[in-house]
């Protein structure tokens, strides 16, 4: 996803001499195409998340398009009042990226582990929140929250997963990523990397009579999509690498269980704090493994 990233951010400051990036020290390899083409549109403020904001905004004022960009653990985590009172209350139209979301980073420990990001700007009405699955997804994600008027939250996580696919549209819209061999009433819901995770997940299922979906476009989720999940299903598992609360399925649990369908959160348990190790070591221990999510949607679909 760090690549559709790339290639996104590069493809809107060529289209619009107003965008400019801004890293918190991270990144450095990641924005050397950047900043040999852009020299002067490239702003490393150094390890300093509040002035990485703040700076934003006054770009913004000025009618500016900034990209800022850190660890999720640190933005938006890290300077969430900044982002809420110096940019979303007045709508200002700043993209803010927050890479290694998730666990992906869990081998430097529970600091830089981000499962509450999504809840933290969901919480704020006036951003549009989204987590790509693939380079393409990221790509399209990219250059439409550049364009926009108001500020979005662009959620980056494991970047080497199977799932290279995305819908053809200029949007971020969700797409259907598996279908079901026979008709069938149970959807799987995923973003982020969690898109690979699940159609691995298929290959350990008893029967993979299921459709899986992913959706990059989480606050607001698309009222189109909420109705098509209505009408075609009576359940819909939603996956995500963030923490019950305040995510897709939490958003899900809201406004589809009202409608009458069962939606059914598989979400990062209960971290084990004291212990450290691989990102996958972690999915297993979150079960949010390909195995552990296939192991959940058999027992569920059999009860």
């Amino acid at each position: 996803m760090r690549q559709g990233f790339q290639q996104g951010i590069l493809e809107a400051a060529k289209l619009n001499p107003l965008v400019h990036v801004l890293s918190g020290d991270h990144g450095y390899e990641l924005f050397d195409e950047f900043r040999k083409e852009f020299p002067d549109r490239f702003h490393n403020v150094g390890v300093s998340e509040a002035d990485l904001v703040g700076i934003a905004s006054g770009m913004a004022r000025n009618g500016l398009k900034p990209i800022i960009y850190g660890l999720a653990a640190f933005v938006p985590n890290r300077v969430f009042e900044f982002i809420k009172l110096q940019i979303a209350l007045d709508r200002l139209p700043v993209v803010i990226v927050g890479d290694g979301a998730g666990i992906v980073y869990s081998h430097l420990g529970k600091s830089h582990q981000t499962l509450e990001d999504l809840a933290l700007m969901g919480s704020l009405p006036q951003v549009t929140s989204l987590s790509p699955g693939s380079n393409k997804e990221m790509k399209t994600a990219t250059l439409w929250a550049s364009n926009q008027s108001a500020p979005v939250y662009l959620r980056i996580g494991k970047s080497d997963g199977g799932f290279q696919g995305g819908a053809e549209s200029d949007i971020p819209e969700p797409v259907k990523v598996h279908k079901s061999p026979t008709k069938t009433r149970v959807a799987i819901v995923a973003h982020g990397s969690m898109v690979s995770e699940v159609l691995s997940a298929i290959n350990f299922m008893d029967d993979a009579g299921v459709d899986a979906w992913s959706c990059p476009t989480i606050f607001p989720p698309p009222e189109q999509f909420l109705a098509l999940l209505r009408k075609e299903y009576s359940k819909v598992f939603v996956v995500e690498e963030h923490g019950i609360r305040g995510g897709l399925a939490s958003e899900f649990l809201i406004r589809l269980n009202q409608k009458g369908l069962e939606v059914w959160p598989i979400c990062a348990q209960p971290p084990q704090e004291s212990f450290v190790g691989s990102y996958r070591w972690n999915l297993e221990q979150h079960r949010l493994s390909d195995s552990e999510i296939a192991k959940i949607i058999n027992r569920e679909i059999k009860v």
